[in-house]
């Protein structure tokens, strides 16, 4: 995951990722999910951003997505 160092309050800041599937066979496809909070845990004080789609991927394949949040 990509984003920026600091950011105001209400200003919106480009976030992007990149989803691997690093086994040998087909992953399904997924969806990723974005989350603000005051600590490294996703727990109840977390608060979702946004999310994106991620394609069905092959073995070894990624996806790159980004968005604004």
């Amino acid at each position: 995951m990509t984003v920026p160092m600091s950011a105001s309050a209400g200003q919106s800041i480009a976030v992007s990722d990149t989803t691997g599937n690093p086994g040998g066979g087909a992953a399904p496809e997924s969806v990723t999910q974005y989350f603000l909070s005051a600590n490294s845990v996703l727990d109840d004080g977390a608060i979702a951003l946004g999310s994106r789609s991620v394609p069905a991927l092959a073995g070894g394949a990624s996806n790159t997505g980004s968005m604004m949040v």
